[in-house]
Parts: structure tokens; sequence; C-alpha cells
């Protein structure tokens, strides 16, 4: 027996001396610390006085979980995959050291092939790695020098990917951006920069770093607005007030916009940005002054709404070229915010701007006003209404109240363009062919003035040369036209009689199934096969938003258009017989402008679209039941030639 104990106590401290030579590896410090042959998935359960953790690392943990931060990691964080990260061990494994570690925030950090994810300020877990030597930074550090105060804020060997879980207090940091990391990720902004901005990339669109990357240094800034501005060959984005971070460029001073042509405003106490933003995204309705600066390159691109002042969506640098501000050559320009009940659609200075609803925009700020052409004899007066030099192409976006417009025609204007009616015309005629038609100008053009005017239908007249074409009721247009000095008034054609409102429209009527229900027809097929087709979108009663019940059928009219991008339609809204004629004449325009602003939304261009109702005034069934009224409810689709 005494043999027996002497043998079970000498295998016992063998055991003991082989367990203590396979920990004799763990790292200083790591003795008074707990030890586990195969490390936790995550640090979770472990209190902040945890001891040092010595424990094993495999291929396979290696490669499994999430890291969040930089070395702290958040507690949820694989310790295996952290350490790899951290480059405590290789993707083979191996023996690592962790302790608790808590911290204000864990930074998203890709490193050693790993992409790390942010997390707001919590508990966690520090990797000691053997190597104690600050990180270093990439080649080029130069190109970027911390401020003054900046060598007691934050280092690292690799920047964020972005500003995310930084708080607006966060100490300047210090970090490497490889040439890789600058070609990823978006831009929000022009310096400052919204959070979610990459920020190498931004970096790079500073001008704090070259394409080969190098050392830069950040620090939390918020803004009231971030706007879109491309600089160093990358297209920023726009983005609202928020929380973002500033790079910091080695000697930059406040930029300096090109250099003003002869008679340009200041911009006096507001803001000045080396280049225009593509728009006036994210500018607020109190946004001070801008000035900036257009390229010769800026102004050939992008789209311009309006005639001055502009839809926030045109193009800054070509709506300045539109309005005269500047040449070809580009050149410094002055902005400020203008909203507008409407943007007309009024081609200037080689440009063919397209017309918009009311809205947001901005007024480019000329150096004199310009001078509306001259009236030509007889020529009514626009007393207290709009002046415009040209003339708008068309009278969309105009509502039904505006003001009487006073524009120029040009001869080349009077000639171009389609008219429909006869005065009043439909609201897509040429405002200055139909002047032609109306008999307000001749050949050569001239000034004319025109207000709204709806008419119940628009009749086809031949008349000055130029041949109308009818149109049914919808929005217009009338030409005030002087009276003749010594011709006789011409006998006016006879006009012809109104339908009556209980007159069935003749169009095909849609099949109902066995409740009475419309069945809805397939919009591309039938729109291919007749011109038109009847959309059953779903309202709620006396409103104009569409239920949610309404997307299949709006998806598939999407998808029409998209499918075939020559397609233009009319939209036109129709009501039951329930309630008065004005209430559902308004109420039928609400709802098929409810329908062209869903399409809009979607991606259409609304130089593709129109928008109109009729009411009670056209029905295609039976107004006496139930399943009439039913069938008389819808929004109408014509394509339009």
């Amino acid at each position: 027996m005494a043999n027996m104990l002497t043998r079970v106590g000498a295998v016992s401290l063998l055991a003991a001396v082989g367990l203590l030579a396979c920990f004799g590896n763990a790292r200083v410090g790591a003795q008074q610390g707990m030890t586990l042959d195969v490390c936790p998935t995550d640090y979770g359960s472990f209190p902040d006085d945890a001891p040092t953790l010595t424990c094993g690392c495999t291929p396979a943990a290696v490669k499994a979980g999430n890291v969040y931060g930089a070395n702290p990691y958040y507690w949820q964080s694989s310790p295996c995959r952290a350490a790899f990260h951290a480059g405590a061990i290789g993707a083979e494994g191996g023996q690592i050291v962790i302790q608790p570690k808590r911290a204000p925030f864990f930074p998203a950090v890709t490193r050693n092939g790993v992409a790390g994810s942010s997390y707001p300020g919590d508990k966690g877990f520090q990797v000691v790695v053997t190597t104690t030597s600050p990180p270093q930074a990439p080649p080029g550090g130069g190109a970027s020098t911390a401020a003054a105060g900046d060598k007691s804020g934050m280092t690292l060997d690799v920047c964020p990917s972005n500003y995310g879980s930084f708080p607006e207090d966060a100490p300047a940091l210090t970090c490497g951006c490889t040439s890789a990391a600058i070609k990823s990720g978006s831009v929000y902004g022009a310096n400052p920069y919204y959070w979610q901005s990459s920020v190498c990339r931004a970096a790079y669109h500073a001008g704090a770093i070259g394409a080969e990357g190098g050392q830069i240094v950040i620090r939390p800034k918020n803004a009231p607005f971030f706007p879109a501005v491309p600089r160093n060959g990358i297209a920023a984005d726009s983005y609202m007030a928020g929380r973002g971070f500033q790079v910091v460029v080695a000697g930059a001073s406040a930029p300096q916009a090109p250099a003003a042509a002869p008679g340009t405003p200041a911009a006096s106490a507001g803001m000045t940005l080396d280049n225009c933003p593509v728009n006036y995204g994210s500018f607020p309705d109190d946004a001070p002054s801008l000035a900036c600066g257009c390229t010769a390159a800026a102004i050939k691109t992008g789209s311009v709404y309006g005639g001055n002042p502009y839809y926030w969506q045109s193009s800054v640098c070509r709506a300045a070229y539109h309005a005269g501000a500047i040449g070809a050559e580009g050149g410094q320009i002055v902005i400020q915010p203008k909203g507008a009940p409407f943007f007309p659609a009024v081609p200037r200075n080689g440009i063919a701007a397209d017309s918009y609803m009311a809205g947001k925009g901005f007024l480019v700020v000329l150096a004199a006003a310009a001078q509306t052409p001259t009236a030509a004899a007889g020529t009514p007066a626009a007393s207290a209404g709009m002046t415009l030099d040209n003339c708008p192409v068309n009278y969309g976006s105009f509502p039904e109240d505006a003001p009487s417009l006073a524009c120029g025609c040009s001869a080349a204007a009077v000639k171009a363009g389609n008219v429909y009616g006869a005065n009043p015309y439909y609201w897509q005629s040429s405002p200055c062919r139909a002047a032609l038609h109306a008999g307000a100008v001749g050949a050569q053009g001239g000034q004319i003035v025109i207000k709204p005017k709806r008419a119940p239908f628009f009749p086809a007249v031949a008349r000055n040369g130029v041949t109308g074409t009818s149109y049914p009721a919808g929005q217009g247009f009338e030409v005030v036209v002087a009276p003749p000095a010594t011709a006789p008034a011409a006998t006016p054609p006879p006009a012809p009689a109104a339908p009556p409102a209980t007159q069935t429209a003749s169009v095909e009527r849609p099949s109902v199934d066995m409740t009475g229900k419309p069945i809805q027809a397939p919009v591309a097929e039938t729109l291919r096969k007749t011109g038109r087709v009847q959309l059953y979108v779903n309202f709620a009663t006396d409103q104009e938003k569409p239920l949610p019940s309404s997307e299949p059928v709006l998806q598939e009219l999407l998808a029409t258009l998209q499918g075939d991008g020559t397609l233009r339609v009319m939209l036109i809204g129709h009501t039951d017989n329930q309630g008065g004629a004005p209430y559902n004449l308004d109420l039928s325009q609400r709802r098929a402008a409810a329908v062209y602003l869903w399409l809009i939304q979607h991606g259409i261009d609304s130089g593709r679209l129109r928008s109109d109702g009729r009411g009670l005034m056209e029905p295609i069934a039976d107004n006496a039941t139930e399943w009439g009224r039913a069938l008389n409810r819808r929004v109408e689709v014509q394509a339009i030639r």
C-alpha cells in the first residue's frame, strides 16, 4: 500500500510539473491570473476586476465571431479573432493574454484583414501584445501635421472605417491611411464630414493626403449641414445636420474661391468654399450666402429647374451659367437660399431648363438685374405680375393663382413647340408659338403677357399660319392680346358644346369580380395596345395619399415606365358623383398629383409625367350603383406621343 501511495504521489508530482511547464510560456504578469486551455467565445460575465486570463486559440477560433473596437475590444468580441486583429497571434492561433479594460467608445478599425465594428462606451477587454512600441502610421505622414494640443490625443496604426462611436468630446485622433482605404467608402460633406463618411477617403477629398495614403489627424466636429462638394476627383454627397469630424490639413487656411468675375457681388459674411456643391441639397432655409467656385467642367454637367430662383436639385454651376452670372470658363459665384411657389422652365444662354413645383431652392446673385425686353406697341403691361427676360417653354409648374407673366419671345421661340387650343391654350403649349397663333406677336417675336386660365376643352383652331391641336379639359394659360387699332374684330369660330356632366366617357369598361370590385388590367400591355389604362389606386375617403394596398399597381406602373424610357404619360384623376363638382374636381387633381409625386420619388423624371383631374365629369359606369361608382374612382394613365 505504501508503494502504491508513493507511485500515485510521484505521478501527481510529475503532472503538476508538466502543467507548470505547459504554462511557462505565458507572458509576464499572467502568473497570478487565470488559465484556460481554450479561450472563451466572448468576455461576458468577466467582472471589471477580473484577473488576467491566459488561454489558447485554435485556427478555427481565430476565424469565428465578431470584433468591436481596436484594442481594447467590446466584451461581445471574439477574444481569439480580436487577438488576430490586434496582431498578438497569427492565423495558426496560439496562446494569448487578455485583461479587463473599459473604454468610452470602441472605434471600427480594419486591421490584419479583419474588419472591426464600432460600439459605444462599455466594458471590454484588452489583448496584451508583446510589442509595446506605439503603432506606426504608413509612410507619408508628413502630409498632415497635428494641430497644437493634438499630441495628447489618441493614436491608432490604422484609421477607423468611419467616425461611428466617437463622442462629441473625443480627443484628436492620429491614425494611418493606406492607399486601399482611400479608395473605399462614401464621403458626405466638405470638411467637416458627416460621421458615416470613410475617414481615409474624406482625408484624400480634403487634400490632407495623396493617393499613396499617410498619417492624418481628425477631431470631432458637428455641422448644421454637410454640402455635397466634389474635390480632388471625389464626388461627395450631402447630408443634413448631425455630428461628424474634421480632417486637420497642414497649413490650411480658409478655402479660396476662384477670382470673381467683374461685377460679381461679394459673399459678405456668408460661407466660402473652393468648389461649389453639385446641388443645394442639405442647405437649410436660413443658410448664409455661399461664395464658391465653378470650373468650366462643372458648368457642363447636371440639370437646371427654374429661371432664378432655381429648384434645389439644379446643378449650382450650370444654373449660374444659365442665369448669366458667369461665362463658359467658370468663375466665382454667390448663391443664397430662396424658395418659390413654382419654378418655370426658362431657356436662357443656350441651356434648356425644366420646370418644377413649389419647393426650396436657391438664388444666384447677379451683379445687375436683367432687363425685360421692350414691349411691342400695344402690348398690355404685366401690372404687378412676374417678369422674365425669356418666356418659359411651356406653362408647366404655374399654379392656377399665378400672377400675370410678362416675358420675351425670340424669333426662334415663335417657331418652336406645339399649340393646343385657341386662347386659352393647354399648359403644354409653347407660350411664344401660342402668342403668334393668338396674334399677340409677329414672326419677329416680342414681349407678351400671359396669365393662368383653365378651360373645359381646348379646340383645334388654325390661325396666323399656325395649326393648333385639340385637348380635353385641363389647366392652361391665356395670352393677353391688345385690341387692334383699325382692323375690325374677327368673328370667333363657334366653340363646340361642353359635354354634359352625366355623359359616360368612351373608355373600355374594366372587368369586375364576383363582388363588383374592379379587376386591374395589365398596365404595360393595356397601355401599349390602347394608349391608356385605368389604375385602381386605393385612397382613404376624401384623402389623396395612396393606401399601402395600392403598392402593387403603383409598382406595375413604375416598372412600365422604367421599361420604356421614351414613354411619357398623363395621369388623370376621376371620382364618382358623391359630393359637389368643384370638390370632386379638386380631389381628382390631388389624387393624380399624389401618383405623380410617388413616381418622382421612385426615380421617374418629372419631365415624363403630367397630372390633371376631371372630377365627376367623365364616368365610365353608372354612378347610381356602388359597383359603378367603384369603377369611376380611378386614375387614368394616357400615353403622350
